[in-house]
């Protein structure tokens, strides 16, 4: 079983779904590394640990995140940094759906789902 943090964007006609899933046995210690690389930003470059990253405002330099100036360069090597980490972190998936119709979400989600492997049943 995996807990999954789903998100949405969307721009006219195009949609977005994005999928975190991580195994329910993994959880806490998956939220302790993600935590303690937060401690690091905030040290590194004074970004508040609880201020939640949105990826378009965070890499454009959008928003009040930290105590400093944290430049567009950096933003995006923060960025890159946190694909990184989720990228090593084992059973850690992440799914991206893309859709250029409204109409067409539903099945978008579940097909992401069903990938991730939510909706078929236990064998």
């Amino acid at each position: 079983m995996h807990l999954v943090y789903i998100d949405d964007s969307q721009e006219n006609p195009y949609y977005c779904f994005s999928a975190l899933a991580v195994p329910v046995d993994q959880w806490f210690t998956t939220f302790r590394k993600i935590q303690d690389w937060r401690r690091t930003l905030r040290i590194s470059d004074g970004i508040f640990i609880t201020k939640e990253f949105h990826a378009w405002k965070f890499v454009s330099g959008r928003g009040n995140i930290s105590t400093n100036i944290v430049t567009k360069w950096r933003r995006c090597q923060i960025f890159n940094e946190a694909l990184q980490l989720l990228a090593s972190i084992e059973n850690v998936r992440l799914f991206n759906v893309f859709l250029t119709s409204r109409q067409d979400w539903a099945l978008g989600y579940c097909q992401m789902l069903w990938t991730e492997g939510t909706l078929r049943p236990e064998s």
